[in-house]
Order: C-alpha cells, then structure tokens, then sequence
C-alpha cells in the first residue's frame, strides 16, 4: 500500500524508459530495474585533479636535476595523493552506480561512498527489509538571519525495516522551482516503492507556506 498518494504521479508501464535529472546524478529507470548513476558534471573535478598531477609529474621529471629537494618532496605528495584518487573518481564518474533497484532479483543496492569518491562498501538490501521510501526537504528551513532558503533541496530517503536511512538520490532548485523539483522527487519514490512494493511518504509544501 502506498501512502499519500498523489494523483498527478504518472506510473511508468512495462514499455516506458524514463530519465530523471537530481543532483550530481541521474536516475535512468524502465519496468526492471532504476538505476542513479553520476552525471557527467561529476567528471569536472576528477579532470582537473587529473592536469594537477599531470603537471606535477612534468615539473617533477624535468626539474630531477635542477629543482631543490623540499620542492621535489611537495610534488612527489601531491602525485602520491591526486594520483590514486582522480583514477578513482574518473572510474566512478564513468561507469560508477550510486543506486541499482532490480526487479527480477527483488534487492537494491546502495553505494556507500567515502569523501565522494566511488569507494567504499555496497549495501545489499532485499525489498522485504525496506520499510518505506521518504521525501524530505528543507523548504520551510530558514536561514540564521530568518530569511527563507532561496535554493531548495528534497531527498530521496530509503528507510529499511531497522530504521536504518539511506539517502538514495537529491534534487536541489531555486525556491520558485521547489513545487516542480518536489514532484519529481516524489514522481521517482513512487518508482522506487511501487518496484519494491514498499510504503511511500511523500513530500509536500504547506498551503500556507505556498501562499507566502
């Protein structure tokens, strides 16, 4: 049974594909399996640590003879840094997944990511563990003047059967935009919950607040 269910939510049938742009990622789901991958602004910061330690290891290879040692000691740290994680970061951010929901094996897996990087532990959650599906956001949140949140974000929260949450995916707009990024967020949790047959609580906007 779903929960707080919204009629302008259309289902996606058996011969549908949708795409759903959130933040940072990209939900890609059809009648088997969603998927959130990494968008592709995500390859911005792999691609210049990249140039750092590229230009790092020219200065280091060419300056062997001529550069002091402490200089020398300071490339060689960043080399030993940048390095592994841009290869890292450049794998996820190509063929990375944040989230994979499959039907036919009735599980989803969540990347848990260390430092935004594309490592870390999976965790393998049967449908029959999930509890609900949850959108939350922070339009109502003010700032420390009392002035409201000019950009507005709603997060897909997976909730299993321990009360253990999972932030799947997130969507952030302006506040004049937050209707329409709500109803995507809660267009995709009624994806998530119908696949897995699990509750859906939904977010909303106060009339009141709406009116302001």
């Amino acid at each position: 049974m779903l929960q707080h269910f919204s009629a302008n939510i259309v289902l996606v049938n058996d011969s549908s594909y949708q795409r759903l742009k959130l933040h940072k990622s990209t939900a890609h789901c059809d009648s088997e399996k969603i998927v959130i991958r990494p968008s592709l602004a995500t390859l911005v910061g792999p691609v210049v640590q990249g140039c750092v330690t590229g230009i790092a290891v020219l200065i280091l290879v060419l300056g062997l003879d001529t550069h002091p040692l402490w200089l020398l000691g300071m490339l060689l740290i960043v080399i030993i840094i940048f390095g592994p994680t841009t290869i890292l970061s450049l794998v996820y951010a190509i063929a990375g997944t944040n989230f994979l929901m499959e039907k036919d094996k009735s599980t989803c897996r969540v990347q848990q990511r260390y430092f935004g990087l594309g490592i870390g532990t999976q965790e393998m959650i049967p449908f029959n563990r999930i509890d609900r599906f949850q959108i939350e956001g922070d339009y109502l949140a003010e700032h420390a003047s009392g002035d409201l949140r000019d950009v507005v974000s709603w997060q897909i929260i997976l909730i299993k059967d321990n009360q253990k949450q999972f932030e799947i995916a997130s969507l952030s707009s302006p506040r004049s935009l937050a209707p329409g990024t709500l109803e995507n967020a809660n267009s995709l949790g009624l994806l998530l919950a119908n696949m897995s047959h699990s509750n859906l609580v939904e977010g909303d906007i106060p009339n009141w607040a709406m009116d302001d």
